[in-house]
């Protein structure tokens, strides 16, 4: 029959300077990057998030946008201090810029993003602007694996307006739903052909 003393040895107490490690790294995710050559011109659209930092304090950077012939259309970037609260679970705040057609505009963005039972990846985030101006995003992401290489994403997004959508945004009301499936490749070398006019690529570090 094992005594306190086995156990305490089998199961010793690890406190908070074993628990996180102090060296900071790196991490980048291009989750979607896509050219198309299409009748009214060539454009292209990403979508990429990063974060430097250590287990407990991070620093994100999030973007997405696109462009056509040329010309950016809609664009934003996302600078986030990240904390973690809790095992897969972070708090942020920060701001986001956003560019392309109309006025440029600067939001105070605060949320909440972490992996959900059932391997579920959500995020919420809220953003506070000038004259009262209020948003909101809500994302949801899970990944079906096919094989060793191949992933099926499965997402859907809504994106809330407290008032009237800025001109560079495409929301065309107060709630717009979003929800699609995508079958990126598990290497981030390799490109997926939709079709002759659309190239998708999806990477990942190594």
């Amino acid at each position: 029959v094992p005594t306190d003393a086995d156990r305490a040895g089998a199961f010793p107490v690890v406190h908070a300077h074993h628990m996180h490690g102090t060296r900071p790294h790196a991490y980048w995710l291009l989750d979607r990057f896509e050219l198309v050559d299409a009748d009214h011109g060539r454009g292209m659209a990403w979508e990429g998030s990063a974060w430097f930092g250590g287990d407990v304090q991070r620093l994100w950077l999030r973007s997405e946008g696109h462009a056509r012939a040329g010309k950016l259309e809609r664009g934003d970037l996302e600078v986030l201090y990240g904390r973690g609260v809790r095992a897969w679970w972070d708090v942020l705040a920060g701001v986001r810029h956003e560019a392309g057609e109309g006025p440029s505009r600067t939001w105070a963005a605060f949320g909440v993003q972490g992996m959900a039972p059932y391997k579920f990846e959500v995020s919420a985030t809220a953003y506070l602007g000038q004259g009262g101006r209020s948003a909101a995003r809500l994302e949801a992401e899970y990944d079906t694996l096919l094989s060793n290489r191949w992933i099926l994403q499965w997402r859907a997004e809504a994106d809330l307006q407290g008032q009237a959508v800025p001109p560079q945004q495409e929301v065309p009301a107060p709630l717009a739903p979003l929800a699609g499936r995508r079958l990126p490749p598990g290497q981030e070398e390799d490109p997926v052909v939709e079709d002759d006019r659309v190239l998708r690529v999806v990477g990942r570090p190594r």
